[in-house]
């Protein structure tokens, strides 16, 4: 059915060259000699350079910082690059360890991911301990995109803990019990009960997918590309474990003994106190 332009005009073209047209989605854009394309996602304009707001749904572009953001890795660098910086609230260190790097052959958002190959090495990023991981009682949300390299092995996203041999905070695929990829969810209270649950998704193929751990009141939940798991846990009552550990991606904490992940991350975010979705939500 053809697009019914003049409904979606908000605005008036300020010179002789700009065109409008509609995308594959129906939606219109205008994008004019100044380059400054605008388009309508059925509800408002905005600049897609400047003035969408990234971060409400995954995937339209790279996460801006805000309040609630306590570290947010974009790995938006040259292939290869060994360096890793955190845009979110306090610039925390990042530390690439093993082989880990950028790579712009293989990309969700911005111009390269994460890479771990885990070839010979523990290849994974890490943060120095800090209040800003000690989610007490209060909601959070750790989310990002992921693909995996192999799909029938036992490997973490990401971790906290492990000097003392238990998971903190963690996230990871099990190779093959109770099933080939079952994702794995660790939660350990400050009296040092750590749970462990299967919130119901298997992941065996090499696609991208955003996950997201959401602690929600005294709920914590875990979603695949937008869908909540039919398993939560309930914490009620619980703070999160004060760890003594880094933060890391990729690994299991500071632990060593392999699991580790292969393939790649992007736009990985930690928002503390808040719960960024509270019901299934859209990916893009």
């Amino acid at each position: 059915m053809p697009i019914d332009v003049a409904s979606y005009l908000k605005f008036t073209p300020t010179d002789n060259t700009g065109s409008f047209a509609a995308d594959t989605e129906g939606h219109v854009y205008y994008d004019d000699s100044e380059a400054s394309l605008k388009h309508y996602d059925g509800s408002n304009w905005g600049r897609v350079s400047r003035d969408l707001t990234w971060g409400i749904t995954p995937g339209y572009g790279p996460y801006t910082s805000d309040a609630y953001t306590v570290l947010l890795i974009h790995s938006d660098n040259a292939d290869t690059i060994t360096a890793f910086a955190d845009s979110g609230s306090n610039g925390h260190t990042v530390t690439a360890n093993g082989d880990a790097q950028h790579k712009t052959a293989t990309k969700k958002i911005g111009g390269s991911s994460i890479y771990l190959d885990g070839a010979s090495v523990y290849d994974y990023l890490s943060v120095p301990v800090h209040a800003d991981f000690d989610f007490g009682s209060g909601s959070f949300t750790i989310d990002y995109w992921a693909q995996r390299v192999d799909n029938d092995t036992t490997e973490f996203m990401f971790g906290q803990g492990g000097s003392d041999g238990n998971e903190d905070l963690a996230l990871r695929f099990n190779a093959s019990s109770p099933s080939a990829g079952a994702v794995l969810a660790y939660f350990r209270n400050d009296s040092d009960v750590l749970t462990g649950w299967y919130p119901g998704f298997n992941v065996t193929d090499t696609d991208w997918h955003h996950y997201a751990m959401v602690r929600d009141g005294n709920t914590i939940k875990i979603a695949l590309d937008g869908t909540f798991g039919d398993t939560t846990h309930d914490c009620t009552g619980d703070s999160h474990y004060t760890t003594p550990d880094d933060f890391a991606i990729g690994i299991f904490g500071e632990y060593t003994a392999g699991l580790y992940f292969k393939g790649y991350i992007d736009e990985f975010r930690v928002s503390k106190g808040i719960a960024r979705w509270t019901s299934n939500f859209t990916v893009y």
